[in-house]
């Protein structure tokens, strides 16, 4: 066979958008297999209104667990 595969690949992007209160974050994952499956996992926008308050819009997994807090990146790896 030719070519190669990458098992649980993930794209992030993120920036701000004009200035430095508007954000957005965008992730994909890319499934193993032949087709080039693409799934959007988050992808969502955020707008710094001061005083410590931040609005967050879009696509994304809720907060309920700590498990769920640490990203895919920061987590032991495990096959």
């Amino acid at each position: 066979t030719t070519g190669f595969r990458n098992a649980q690949t993930r794209l992030s992007l993120a920036g701000n958008v004009g200035n430095e209160n508007w954000g957005y974050k965008i992730s994909f994952d890319f499934a193993d297999s032949t087709d080039g499956m693409v799934t959007l996992k988050d992808v969502y926008g955020t707008y710094k209104a001061g005083n410590g308050w931040k609005w967050t819009f879009g696509q994304l997994k809720l907060p309920l667990y700590r498990a769920e807090l640490i990203g895919d990146e920061y987590q032991l790896f495990a096959n």
